[in-house]
């Protein structure tokens, strides 16, 4: 079965995709009609993985539900991402939905270029929403849901249809705390606060930034694992008694530093994702994945005993399902990292370290400490099935 994707225009004022139909070659118009429907509609901002991952854990939830229902994303993450953390093939349309923060590093962001990168976006022109709109009414779509995207709720108001906002944080609260420093900041704020106050219904999920009056409050949400620890850890060719670390940049690519300090201890074994160019590489007891190795992430976590690395919502909310303890980077100058540290300390999950601690391994002389905190965690359950309840009344 085909698919018809819309592609983007690199000379559009806003850097938004627009819509050109490009057809499958060899599938007939009603297996195009088919293959282009979807019940509910993903705007999903393109800040990391986590938000992406979120909304794959909450359709893959809703299809347990009801299995009929179809999905189509709205999204600058790749196409390949929701295939393979939904197991099937899916509606996936590339398209810009916000700006988040433009970042140099997984760990540092630049302020100008996301204010260049917000005038050009902002605000949304007309023939775009329009676009969307006639789009999912022309795929029978019956709800709309925007993880911290703007846009989609835009979008589902033109076409009458209702909106959901999921969100541990939303874009007008970053912002909201450069004014100080940058006031060129606030029209912005203004404009998505205004924005965001259209969606019809509006769920929360630990570990939450600022509570809202009237929305439900969630457990961190992560996609649901498919095999078992000891069968994840034979593909991968770790033993099955020795302590296992995964180090994470949360989905945006970097280098990371340490691999040599690594292969220097005889405490644990290390899964370094994104490590290697292609496939699986074996590095004595490090263990180097591809950045699409075909493993899935959840998997990973639990499989292994600890994490380190970027402490995004994605990594923290499947480090919680596996039970597993995180040594943790914060980014500096970023509002959510105030509560996500907040959020990591009461639960118990481990303890923060600096980026520079990181790429040297010098977080190697706490591993006892990491161990000990692995020790005393257990899995817990994903809100995803929760979010799928609410979404499933409102279909």
């Amino acid at each position: 079965m085909g698919f018809v994707y819309l592609t983007i225009d690199a000379k559009s004022r806003f850097g938004i995709k627009e819509f050109v139909m490009t057809v499958t070659e060899g599938v007939g118009k009603n297996e195009m009609e088919d293959a282009n429907r979807f019940a509910v509609a993903f705007f999903v901002t393109s800040h990391g993985f986590g938000h992406a991952a979120r909304a794959c854990a909450v359709a893959e939830a809703l299809r347990a539900k009801r299995l009929e229902t179809d999905f189509g994303f709205y999204t600058e993450v790749p196409a390949w991402f929701f295939e393979h953390s939904l197991g099937t093939s899916c509606v996936h349309r590339p398209c810009q939905t916000d700006v988040g923060l433009i970042q140099d590093t997984p760990f540092i962001h630049d302020v100008e270029k996301t204010l260049i990168a917000l005038r050009e976006f902002f605000p949304f022109r007309n023939q775009l929403v329009e676009q969307m709109a006639s789009e999912l009414g022309d795929a029978g779509c019956r709800l709309v849901v925007c993880d911290a995207s703007s846009l989609g709720i835009e979008v589902a108001n033109l076409a009458g249809l209702p909106s959901v906002l999921l969100e541990n944080f939303t874009w007008d609260w970053v912002y909201e705390d450069f004014l100080e420093q940058e006031p060129r900041f606030e029209p912005f704020v203004d404009g998505l606060r205004e924005t965001y106050a259209k969606a019809d219904h509006h769920i929360q999920t630990e570990p939450l930034c600022q509570s809202t009056p009237g929305a439900s409050l969630i457990p961190p949400i992560s996609r649901a694992i498919r095999t078992t620890r000891l069968k994840t850890r034979d593909e991968l060719g770790v033993p099955e008694a020795v302590n296992l670390g995964l180090l994470t940049t949360g989905g945006i690519r970097g280098e990371i530093g340490c691999l040599e300090h690594l292969q220097e201890t005889d405490q644990s074994w290390f899964i370094v994702p994104g490590g290697c160019e292609e496939g699986l590489e074996l590095r004595g007891n490090v263990v180097l994945l591809s950045h699409r190795s075909g493993f899935h992430h959840p998997d990973l976590a639990t499989a292994s005993d600890f994490l380190v690395g970027k402490a995004g919502y994605g990594t923290i909310a499947e480090a919680r399902a596996a039970g597993a303890s995180f040594a943790y980077v914060l980014r500096e100058n970023f509002r959510e990292s105030a509560c996500l540290r907040e959020y990591l300390a009461k639960e118990k999950m481990g303890f923060e370290i600096s980026e520079e601690a990181f790429h040297s391994a010098s977080w190697l002389d706490r591993l006892d400490e990491l161990l000990l905190a692995s020790d005393q965690l257990h899995p817990r359950e994903s809100g995803a099935t929760e979010v799928a309840e609410a979404l499933a009344n409102w279909l």
